[in-house]
Formats: C-alpha cells, structure tokens, sequence
C-alpha cells in the first residue's frame, strides 16, 4: 500500500525557511541537494514507513536524518502519513 505524504503548516514553513537559508549562504546548489533528499524520502516513506526508527516518545513518531544537519519528524497514521517538523541541527532559529 502507498500512503498519501501530508505536510504540517509548520513543517512545510520551517522546510521552506531551510531551502532559504541554504540559499542565501550557501548556494543554489546546496538547497537543491536538501530538496531532492527529501523528494526521494517522500518518495521512500511512502511506500516503506516504518523505513526509520520510531522515536521513544511514540512508535508512530518516526525520526528520519535526511543530512546530517536536517532532521524530519513525521507520524504514520492509518490512511496517511504527516510530516511534523523539519528541523535544521545547526541553526537554532529553523
């Protein structure tokens, strides 16, 4: 079964302010590696989500390391699976 991939408001933003920031400081070329990256974990997870660990707080919580720095927390619910939060390790502002 394939699973529909939803994004939260606040993830999609905080994805979104990412791509910006790798822009803006370190190129075009770095944001288009994050995009692709999770273009292909979309992709992945949608067919295989219980592909990355759960999280302790919850076996539905799954924690995915897209790059070393971008960390994406998503749930998998029993129709769809929702993208929680991206998160950037090395800035404390996204």
């Amino acid at each position: 079964m394939i699973f529909p991939v939803q994004w939260s408001d606040e993830a999609y933003d905080d994805y979104i302010a990412i791509l910006k920031y790798l822009d803006e400081n370190f190129g075009s070329d770095t944001a288009l590696v994050l995009f692709d990256k999770i273009d292909s974990f979309e992709s992945n997870i949608s067919k295989m989500p219980k592909m990355y660990p759960a999280t302790r707080k919850s076996k539905k919580l799954r924690k995915a390391v897209i790059l070393k720095f971008a960390v994406v927390f998503y749930y998998i619910g029993d129709e769809k699976i929702t993208i929680v939060s991206v998160v950037d390790a090395r800035n404390s502002s996204h």
